[in-house]
């Protein structure tokens, strides 16, 4: 019988580690998280909070801009300032963090309800900030950011949910489909053309649009011709509707409102699902962020999981400088011990965290060690299969996965 469970997690550990995971590597308690966007080691969430994320495990609230209640629906990062898009108050307040330990107050426009009810979407170009909102589509005057002031109004049949720019047109994404306007005068914008339907966030390359649908899945349109964008393809998805969509390096990251987050990588005029992360907590899924390797998933019931795709990050997102691959992990699949040891001996004396996580997230146990290895006892661990988390002078230096028989 030992030998057919030993079988059993052998072939288990094979499947997992010639397929694509996505890795829970710690977790940012908060309630009400809607929007998210990252600078530098940090990440910046709904309620103004900025958490130190350096050590992915053990993220630190840093400092805090606004409100008491700011209810953020959409968050924007460009030199130096974030810009907050609210909710139902419709507003926008404009943060100077260039100290990222003192967050200030630099300015705030409030656009009424009678333009829109939530700000659902951020995209600056040069001095001036275009603007969905659920009425409309508006572009803003931030020269001065003490004064933002706003330059023109377009009201979108349908609303509009999430904008990106490039060059002189604005790509919008709202239930009457894609909305390509003219951004070249931004006190006198045209609305050029509308294609598709039911769409609620965007992101853009130099060729293509990807429009997250409100039925679930993503549509994407040919639009190296702004003036007639074309169909390329479209990607179902039946697990809630396609909250954020995110481009990087031929490959797209949506939040599900209901399925978590899903990766697709794009070849040959389609997209293929590589892999799913489907929230523990049950929160509903309204955004998603790429930070260097870790993707920031908010879950507006429970706080923000910050993942790796791949246990290290080597797929789709560009490299963590911090995981060096200098320790290993034996025997692996262990059954009363497994042994950790340095690949390299450099810096051999400084002190190493190890945490341990089953595949639901939560911390197993915790140590540290000093030396070039460390044997730990695993003799209580139920079978199955967990992370190792290793990270040095508090940066993350590897993360392992094992199976215990």
């Amino acid at each position: 019988m030992k030998n057919i469970i030993l079988l059993f997690f052998f072939i288990s550990f094979h499947l997992y580690t010639n397929s694509q995971t996505i890795d829970l590597v710690g977790f940012y308690n908060v309630n009400g998280t809607m929007a998210i966007a990252s600078l530098d080691d940090y990440m910046i969430i709904s309620n103004g909070s900025i958490v130190n994320i350096s050590d992915p495990a053990n993220p630190v609230l840093n400092s805090s801009y606004g409100p008491s209640y700011l209810e953020a629906l959409s968050i924007l990062v460009d030199d130096g300032y974030v810009y907050f898009g609210t909710a139902m108050a419709c507003d926008l307040y404009i943060a100077d963090i260039s100290n990222i330990d003192f967050p200030l107050h630099e300015g705030y426009i409030s656009f009424g309800q009678d333009i829109g009810v939530g700000v659902y979407g951020i995209a600056k170009n040069d001095s001036v900030l275009f603007v969905a909102l659920n009425y409309s589509f508006c572009s803003i005057d931030i020269t001065e950011k003490t004064n933002p002031f706003m330059l023109d109004t377009l009201f979108i049949e349908g609303g509009s949910t999430d904008v990106k720019v490039q060059g002189m047109y604005a790509f919008v994404a709202s239930s009457l489909g894609l909305t390509t306007v003219d951004i070249s005068y931004p006190e006198n914008m045209q609305d050029l053309n509308h294609i598709g339907s039911g769409y609620i966030s965007i992101d853009i390359n130099e060729t293509h649009a990807f429009l997250g649908k409100g039925s679930g899945g993503f549509d994407v349109f040919d639009i190296t011709d702004p003036l007639n964008p074309s169909p390329a393809f479209s990607i179902p998805n039946s697990e809630g509707s396609c909250q954020d969509i995110i481009y990087r390096d031929n490959y797209i990251y949506i939040a599900s409102e209901n399925g978590g987050l899903f990766v697709y990588k794009l070849e040959n005029n389609t997209a293929t699902e590589l892999a799913n992360y489907n929230s523990p907590g049950g929160g509903q899924n309204f955004s998603v962020c790429l930070h260097d390797s870790l993707i920031l998933l908010p879950e507006y019931v429970t706080g923000v999981a910050i993942l790796q795709y791949d246990s290290i990050g080597t797929v789709g997102i560009g490299n963590n400088t911090d995981i060096q691959n200098t320790f290993s992990l034996s025997p692996n699949p262990a059954r009363d011990y497994i042994y950790l040891k340095r690949i390299n001996h450099i810096n051999s004396s400084s002190e190493v965290q190890v945490k341990i996580y089953n595949t639901k997230g939560s911390i197993e146990d915790q140590f540290m060690f000093n030396g070039s290895g460390y044997k730990y006892d695993i003799t209580g661990y139920s079978p199955g299969l967990y992370y190792c988390q290793i990270s040095e002078e508090g940066k993350l230096a590897e993360s392992i996965k094992f199976v215990v028989y």
